[in-house]
């Protein structure tokens, strides 16, 4: 009885070791968790530069066409930047970052610099420093 006890845990663990081998994020070409501009940079790289294959082809396989190409990148840059389709699942609980498009400044606004008294200026043309009308 005591063995057969230790053989089911020792099976669930490696079953569920399995499991968790075989999730993956699709689109997340460079396994970092999250997908983001980092990705079809990674997948173009490993496509066209020959850098390192992470080694997950279904996770660079961002529209799910069983083939993993140049539209694979094409598709993860129209999701992040144009609004376009999220990538087929697996993506649950995956970190998917859109970027925003806004930009925050950190501090007070800026104060528009003095105004010069008018008048004439020494800073005009020549042409219409000593103008006088007839």
């Amino acid at each position: 009885m005591r063995y057969k006890i230790i053989l089911v845990l020792v099976v669930s663990m490696l079953s569920a070791r399995q499991a968790r081998s075989a999730q993956f994020i699709r689109g997340d070409a460079n396994l970092d968790g999250q997908v983001d501009i980092s990705d079809p940079v990674a997948l173009l790289g490993i496509l066209f530069l020959g850098n390192p294959d992470p080694g997950c082809a279904d996770s660079q396989d961002a529209n799910d066409s069983g083939e993993t190409d140049i539209s694979d990148a094409v598709f993860t840059l129209a999701y992040l930047f144009s609004g376009g389709r999220l990538p087929p699942a697996p993506l649950e609980n995956a970190a998917v970052m859109r970027p925003m498009m806004t930009l925050s400044i950190a501090g007070p606004p800026p104060t528009a610099a003095p105004r010069p008294p008018a008048g004439p200026s020494r800073f005009q043309p020549a042409s219409t420093r000593n103008f006088k009308p007839r």
